[in-house]
């Protein structure tokens, strides 16, 4: 999980923005396979704060992030975790 915290961090990097992008693709990817470590490193809140920066095709990759994010919340106590 600290390899992802990392991740979500560069998603807050406006400053560099092909960075960004790049790492809401690879949060889109690992939302697949670890979608509760993502909420864990505050990747939902992080992804979606900067989605109006973004073209079309990077929102949909972090709306699918988020989506799967979503899926694996199988309880509010969950969600009130994060």
């Amino acid at each position: 999980t600290g390899g992802l915290a990392k991740i979500v961090q560069l998603t807050q990097n406006i400053e560099y923005i092909d960075l960004a992008e790049n790492a809401i693709k690879c949060i889109e990817k690992l939302s697949l396979e670890c979608p509760y470590n993502i909420l864990e490193a505050d990747g939902f809140n992080a992804i979606l704060s900067l989605i109006d920066f973004f073209d079309n095709n990077l929102r949909k990759s972090a709306l699918k992030s988020c989506l799967n994010m979503i899926r694996c919340v199988n309880s509010l106590d969950c969600l009130n975790k994060n």
